[in-house]
């Protein structure tokens, strides 16, 4: 049996990163989604930008520190599976360009 998250539909995909900060990521979702990347420092994470829409849709971003390790968090309305309501996906500029 698949684990409970697995079922999820809803995707957080990183398309392109490079070593300017230059980020595209895209959302899938069923229904509408809102969404903040986050900046990962040592004792906190701060908000850098905040994103919304609904369906499948791509987002470009210019991030602040090009050598940051980020959080990209989206909440899913109107999910009915918990473990599907809210996704997270790492973004390591350090590595991921």
């Amino acid at each position: 049996m698949a684990p409970a998250w697995a079922q999820c539909g809803q995707k957080i995909e990183i398309l392109s990163a490079d070593s300017e900060g230059n980020v595209e990521i895209k959302i899938t979702a069923n229904s509408s989604f809102k969404g903040t990347i986050l900046l990962d420092e040592t004792s906190e994470k701060k908000a850098v930008t905040t994103f919304d829409g609904r369906g499948a849709q791509s987002f470009s971003f210019k991030l602040p520190d090009k050598n940051g390790v980020y959080n990209i968090d989206v909440s899913f309305a109107n999910e009915e599976k918990f473990l599907c309501k809210r996704k997270m996906k790492i973004l390591d500029l350090t590595t991921d360009k």
